[in-house]
């Protein structure tokens, strides 16, 4: 097995291996995924729908699926994986690990996000959203992901088809909100009382060593 560099990666290109697909988002050994059209919070049903120039918008300690603007067709000897963007936890939000993406495969991406903040993470229409990595087997598979009885997502393009109404359970806000609260708590209360307990213990520390050095 081994990753495909840049060259390879713009050769299957050219095979519709991702689509649309822009050469300047070709790195040395991977593709900048972007934000597509779709989006959906999970704690609601329905899908939403952004323009051109749209947003999405995910509240704090919410999770979003979000629709990548590539399509994949990937051949029997090739499979993929997706990882974060580097800079996604300064700006606020965590993916979730998602499995192999396997050879044969056609069809849509979306991408899970957790967002960890107390405030509304904002990602706009063609933003980078993840990184895909594409990877060589070392033999062709016979029949790729698609031929199978139980591979229900393949051919699939949108959030509606792709996920439905599954939901994730709220249980990530709450977790998030009571490490929010318990940082501001500390930072409040406990903070200047441990501070001023540091600031007399070193003033003790410091009136010995003098009484010491004198002696």
């Amino acid at each position: 097995m081994c990753v495909l560099s840049k060259k390879e990666i713009e050769k299957l290109c050219k095979q519709q291996l991702i689509s649309p697909y822009d050469p300047k988002k070709i790195k040395y050994a991977s593709y900048d995924l972007s934000v597509g059209d779709e989006y959906r919070l999970s704690n609601e049903k329905h899908v939403r729908k952004i323009g051109k120039n749209g947003v999405v918008e995910i509240p704090p300690y919410s999770v979003c699926f979000v629709l990548a603007e590539e399509k994949v067709k990937l051949p029997n000897d090739v499979c993929a994986f997706i990882f974060s963007r580097h800079r996604a936890a300064i700006e606020g939000f965590l993916m979730h690990p998602q499995p192999p993406i396997d050879p044969g495969y056609e069809g849509g991406i979306y991408i899970l996000l957790h967002n960890l903040s107390n405030e509304t993470v904002r990602l706009h229409r063609g933003d980078h959203l993840a990184t895909i990595v594409f990877v060589k087997l070392s033999a062709s598979v016979e029949k790729g992901y698609g031929s199978g009885e139980d591979d229900k997502y393949h051919g699939l393009n949108t959030l509606e088809e792709i996920i439905g109404d599954r939901k994730y359970d709220p249980a990530l806000r709450e977790i998030s909100s009571t490490i929010l609260n318990w940082k501001e708590t500390f930072l409040s209360k406990w903070l200047p009382w441990t501070l001023t307990l540091i600031t007399i213990l070193l003033m003790v520390l410091t009136i010995l060593l003098m009484i010491k050095v004198g002696k």
